[in-house]
């Protein structure tokens, strides 16, 4: 019974609604102008779709976080794009990011360590920890007993 207990206090503490470090739905930090340039930036290179990129640009132009490029080239951009004039957009978009910014290499998003993830790897650690403690207990009980 204890054991049930244990792996029940487990999953409700390791649980993806603990984990959650309140970041609202359907909002993904990655997603800023720079990035969503370069990803339209990379379907041009690419030779896709124009019209990909132009909801990309789409995308970075109501993006909250602005940071790290040229408005006021990423808006012609925008516009060279929807008036289908591919090359001029892709010469534009080259523009967007300032000097000195590495664009061409790309641009990685990485995730930080959240709080539930460390106590929900702390809690996991426990659990395994006592559940072989508690296994060697009864095999020795039972060694014991026989």
């Amino acid at each position: 019974m204890r054991a049930l207990l244990l792996v029940v206090a487990a999953l409700a503490l390791a649980s993806p609604a603990l984990a959650d470090e309140g970041m609202p739905e359907g909002e993904n930090p990655a997603q800023t102008a720079q990035a969503l340039s370069l990803q339209a930036l990379a379907i041009l290179d690419w030779g896709l779709s124009h019209e990909e990129a132009l909801e990309k640009l789409d995308a970075a132009l109501e993006a909250e976080d602005k940071g790290g490029v040229d408005l006021r080239a990423l808006r012609a951009a925008h516009e060279a794009l929807e008036q289908e004039e591919v090359e001029k957009a892709h010469e534009l978009l080259h523009g967007v990011f300032p000097s000195g910014v590495s664009h061409l290499a790309g641009v990685t998003y990485r995730p930080a360590v959240g709080v539930g993830e460390i106590v929900a790897l702390i809690v996991g650690a426990l659990v395994i920890a006592l559940g072989a403690f508690g296994l060697m207990r009864r095999r020795r009980a039972e060694r014991a007993l026989a």
